[in-house]
């Protein structure tokens, strides 16, 4: 429970009310309400500022810069900072230098890779360096939290016990901490949390002499949540004659929600929640919908001003950052350019794919990986002299298409052809530069490999491997003594890893609409809001700490899930006070389809009112996609023209080129424009590919045995044991070519395999025969022209698995799927929780067939299904299609705006 009766502090602080409509620039004018010096200037010099974000404290400066220009003053400008920089500005001055925060969890892997009851009981002895550092940075996150609040791994244990928890957990815990710290000492290090507790006591024990004192106020800006320590040095500072002022982002009349020093009284803001009217709630089916609801409400917005938006009235805050992707793209498709504050994460970037690429490469430099390599838009620059991968993209593509599937004997062929002999000797030298060697030695050599692979590319690979290397920079630092030794892969894993929590900056531009964290809300001057991402997850954010649970956290007086939850409150507040028509957008599904709950921040009402507002909250989401308007049908939005001239537009498109794009434009690049082959392995046995390919070569044989039997007038086949043994027949004939005189006992296993599930098939082509469907085509051929409307028509190429025939049921097309995953047609092509097509084969089969077929036939009068083969015997079946078939001219819109996009020269994040 949190008392919100709160001791005051025996030194009073000042308070000033900012209100909610413009904070940063009342603060600003709050702060040169100072006499101005001899000099002609108001001298801020000593006065420390602690916003809660970074940004908050930039935006002050530049309200405070525009404030003086406005009166015609000089001012010298205050000290800004956050609550973590806090101490260290209050107390500089330390006895030894403190360990950054690379090298503190460097300490802490490393006192858990030397073993000892403590660590054994954290992680398994046998933990690999990923492995390790993850825990180690876990453990860190978990001290910090716990020493913020003035608490001890030995309470947290007490408190453990008396929730009815393990106590030895927390201290192991504390012994690792220590023996780390130890460890940091013997190099003449402070971990960060020692020198936060060294500061503390040197500010407690500081007179109150002006003299010693760096600072005269201390303002907290907007600072609700500050935590026991942060209260302390507050304390502290205020005891040592430092005048403490709090301006708070709340209108006066509210000043009794917060307590003496700035904080939220927790339990009034849970009892007193700010109410978002129902009618600013809008609920959309996923992050695309979303997107698309933004650029409506931003439209809205700009009619109502005339037909112009000023991005300094305009703020738009994303409560979940994740979304920033399909909203950036909606908004540049309506000619709407966004600036993302947060950047774009280097994990996105064709950098962070080259880092996967490099790693397969040190797992196994076999032909798959070689052929990753010379796929790899960075990588590929490497292995021939100057840069230009032309001739080796031709001869990988002839290699693979020749020899790929390959012979699943050991080793399979070699690779002879000079050209690919000289890319991996040329790729191998240099990789040769990185091997098992301390971590920085190691990151250090792959970020090398990666500048010599980018220079003299696109301007943004340079600045991505820069950003990375940037962030990586840490590592080097870190004394070799605890540097642990990597190999190359494992050195990929940890840049992989920093680059998933790194972003590279979005360029400026004065014409952007910037997005604004949630966090920055309460802070941000712009008039009119729209919020985007409101469900649980999000905001409130997930506060959950495997070390530290809800419960043990309250226990111990740290913030936990209801303080978390009344400072997103004050936010909503902040935002509802200056935007009273402020648009809430809600998704109730994720890109991928996973279910999302609305923010219970959106569920303040009592009684009947919060029913209406259940009933709203759970409604049908709003549906547009199936307008083929401005966003794409297969779920995209639609790109921005590209910066370069588009690749000649395809002669033809197969069908199974519909499905790539869908999947991902990038790939298709890859495939469909470079036309290199990747993801080919070869090996010991069949990989997944060979392995269906065969099955389907046995499948083939037979029906077109079946259809020329049946063409001859002879009675269908209906005997499953007779079927069995023309399908086996079939398949050791296909199999052949593939494996050698001696097949490993891998093979030879799969080869009963594939006859027993060929003994499952049987058994469901002769049930569907008695049934009375009849084979008709088998692997049809497929060229026509699809139309494209204000465009030149588009060839679609490819086969036809089968196409039967009923005499009361009608046509029917069918594809022949070996996967174990067993998916039906309606799931493999459409998903219904985001109404987004991820392939179009059976709609496009049904449109083919139409002109194929005798007589006058509609497409949607041919029903489309797939010949199930999984792994389990029981599963094997033909499923029909359901769903897609009652969507067939939306399948079909679909393919055009595929054609479009291709056409456009949109393939995702390549540097075109």
């Amino acid at each position: 429970m949190h008392d919100d009766r709160a001791p005051s502090p025996p030194v009073s602080p000042r308070h000033v009310a900012l209100g909610v409509h413009a904070p940063m620039a009342a603060a600003a004018n709050e702060l040169l309400q100072r006499p101005v010096d001899d000099l002609g200037e108001i001298d801020l010099s000593r006065t420390l500022v602690i916003a809660p974000t970074a940004r908050a404290s930039r935006q002050l400066l530049l309200m405070l810069d525009e404030a003086a220009v406005d009166r015609a003053v000089t001012i010298v400008p205050p000290r800004v900072g956050t609550p973590s920089g806090l101490l260290s500005a209050l107390s500089p001055m330390l006895e030894r230098p403190v360990a950054e925060l690379e090298t503190w969890w460097s300490a802490v892997a490393d006192i858990l890779g030397r073993g000892g009851p403590a660590a054994v009981s954290l992680v398994a002895p046998e933990s690999g360096v990923i492995e390790r550092r993850a825990t180690a940075r876990t453990l860190v996150a978990a001290d910090r939290r716990l020493r913020a609040g003035l608490a001890t791994w030995e309470s947290a244990a007490e408190a453990a016990t008396m929730l009815g928890g393990d106590p030895e957990r927390y201290r192991a815990i504390g012994t690792v901490v220590a023996d780390a710290e130890r460890r940091l000492e013997r190099i003449g290090l402070l971990s960060p949390e020692e020198a936060a507790s060294s500061r503390l006591s040197t500010l407690r024990d500081r007179p109150g002499d002006p003299e010693t004192r760096d600072f005269d106020e201390l303002v907290l800006l907007g600072l609700v949540d500050p935590t026991r320590r942060d209260r302390a040095a507050i304390q502290a500072a205020a005891d040592a004659g430092v005048q403490v002022s709090v301006f708070s982002i709340l209108d006066d009349a509210r000043r009794e929600m917060l307590d003496a020093w700035g904080g939220l009284r927790v339990e009034t803001w849970l009892a007193s929640p700010p109410i978002v009217p129902v009618d600013s709630i809008m609920i959309e089916a996923d992050p695309l919908e979303q997107s698309i609801g933004v650029v409506e409400r931003l439209g809205a917005i700009a009619r109502d001003a005339g037909g112009e938006i000023d991005p300094d009235d305009v703020g738009l805050v994303l409560a979940d950052e994740g979304d920033t992707d399909p909203l950036r793209r909606e908004c540049e498709a309506a000619g709407i350019p966004l600036h993302r504050a947060t950047g774009r994460s280097l994990a996105s970037t064709v950098v962070a794919r080259t880092l996967g690429v490099l790693a397969g490469w040190w797992d196994r430099t076999d032909t798959d990986a070689l052929g990753a390599v010379i796929a790899d838009p960075v990588l590929g620059r490497l292995v021939v002299e100057n840069g230009d991968t032309g001739e080796l993209e031709s001869t990988w593509s002839s290699w693979a298409s020749t020899h790929v599937p390959v012979a699943a004997g050991e080793g399979g062929p070699a690779i002879t052809e000079p050209t690919l002999d000289a890319a991996r000797t040329a790729f191998a030298e240099v990789c040769a530069t990185v091997e098992a060697s301390p971590l920085g030695i190691a990151t250090g050599s792959i970020l090398e490999i990666l500048r010599r692979a980018v220079d003299g590319a696109a301007r943004d690979w340079n600045a991505a491997v820069e950003a990375l290397a940037t962030a990586a920079a840490p590592i080097v630092e870190v004394p070799e003594s605890l540097q642990p030794m990597v190999t190359p892969r494992e050195a990929c894993s940890v840049l992989l890893e920093i680059a998933a929590s790194t972003s590279v900056p979005d360029p400026q531009d004065p014409a952007a609409l910037e997005t604004i964290g949630w966090l920055e809300a309460a802070f941000d001057p712009a008039s009119n809001l729209v919020v985007v991402g409101m469900h649980d997850g999000a905001v409130p954010g997930d506060a959950e700490d495997p070390l530290l649970p809800d419960g043990l956290r309250t226990s111990l007086g740290l913030d936990d899930e209801a303080s978390r939850r009344a400072r997103d409150l004050w936010i909503l507040g902040a935002i509802l006070g200056r935007d009273p028509h402020a648009r809430f957008l809600v998704a109730r599904r994720t890109l991928s389809g996973e279910p999302l709950v609305p923010s219970r921040l959106l569920f303040g009402d009592r009684g009947t009112e919060l029913a209406r507002r259940v009933h709203r909250l759970f409604e049908s989401p709003t549906v547009r996609r199936g307008e083929f308007a401005e966003t794409s049908a297969f779920g995209r939005c639609r790109p921005p023209e590209p910066e370069a001239t588009p690749p000649a537009p395809p002669a033809s498109l197969s069908v199974t080129a519909f499905r790539t794009y869908l999947k991902s434009p990038y790939r298709y690049w890859v495939e469909r424009v470079l036309r290199l082959r990747v993801d080919e392995p070869v090996g010991r046995e069949f990989d997944p590919r060979t392995f269906g390919n065969v099955l389907h070569d046995a499948v083939e044989t037979f029906g077109k045995a079946e259809r020329d039997r049946q063409r001859r007038g002879e009675s269908p086949t209906i005997d499953p044991a007779a079927i069995e043994e023309e399908l086996v027949e079939a398949l050791r004939i296909a199999a052949a070519p593939l494996i050698p005189a001696e097949p490993e006992p891998g093979i030879r296993l799969q080869m009963r395999i594939l006859e027993r599930r060929l003994a499952a098939i049987a058994e469901t082509q002769a049930a569907r025969t008695l049934e009375g469907w009849r084979i008709h085509e088998v692997e049809a051929p497929i060229r026509k022209s699809l139309d494209v409307p204000d465009q030149a028509g588009q060839v679609v190429t490819g086969r036809i698995d089968r196409i039967d025939r009923h005499d009361e049921q009608g046509w029917m097309v069918i594809d022949f799927k070996t996967s174990d995953r067993g998916d039906g047609p309606d799931r493999a092509h459409y998903l219904r929780t985001t109404g987004r097509w991820v392939d179009l084969q059976l709609p496009l089969y049904r449109w083919a067939a139409a002109s194929m077929l005798p007589g006058e036939i509609d497409p949607e009068e041919i029903a489309s299904a797939y010949f199930l083969a999984p792994a389990d015997p029981g599963k094997i079946a033909v499923v029909r299609s359901r769903e897609i078939d009652g969507r067939y001219e939306e399948a079909m819109e679909t393919a055009r705006e595929v054609v479009r996009s291709i056409r456009s020269g949109y393939f995702d994040d390549i540097g075109l």
